[in-house]
């Protein structure tokens, strides 16, 4: 047996119960949650091999390619300032948090920077991966930003579309 297969078991399941319980970023949360449990409050699981950790980033590569066409291509244009001085502020904004937990926390440059950054939690803990951060220590921070956000869409959302029109 591949000493990472029950890992990948767990966290299999863990992304399969949170998908029935309709759990935001159901996959991800789900076998997050589920591997860290196991962790803690049982024998500590071995990574998947490193080779599974390639095809997911390839994955993650692929997805994102097969949602660019034309039309996106012709959709984005409309939003491309705004995009740029989003990002730049996010950029910015995420730097100087970086710096806080450099700081503050003695966490090093790269888990910070990664931490921070306005990414998704897969794309950030793959880059932590290949970069030498602390992998968890990223996860974690951008599960605090995700969950965050997902937390507070709703009611803002609900708050938003009763607000009068201007």
């Amino acid at each position: 047996m591949v000493s990472g297969l029950p890992a990948v078991a767990v966290g299999l399941a863990g992304a399969f119960l949170a998908t029935r319980l309709r759990v935001p970023a159901a996959p991800i949360f789900g076998s997050f949650i589920a591997v860290g449990l196991w962790n803690l409050t049982s024998r500590p699981l071995a990574p998947p091999p490193v080779g599974l950790q390639y095809v997911g980033q390839v994955l993650i590569g692929i997805f994102l390619g097969v949602g660019v066409s034309r039309a996106t291509i012709a959709s984005m244009r409309a939003v491309l300032l705004p995009a740029v001085v989003s990002v730049a502020f996010l950029i910015i904004a995420g730097l100087g948090l970086a710096l806080l937990l450099t700081r503050l926390a003695q966490v090093d440059v790269r888990t910070a920077l990664l931490g921070t950054a306005p990414g998704g939690v897969a794309e950030m803990t793959s880059t932590a991966l290949s970069v030498g951060a602390d992998v968890p220590v990223v996860a974690f921070l951008q599960f605090m930003r995700l969950g965050v956000v997902v937390a507070l869409m709703a009611p803002l959302f609900r708050l938003l579309l009763k607000a009068p029109a201007p």
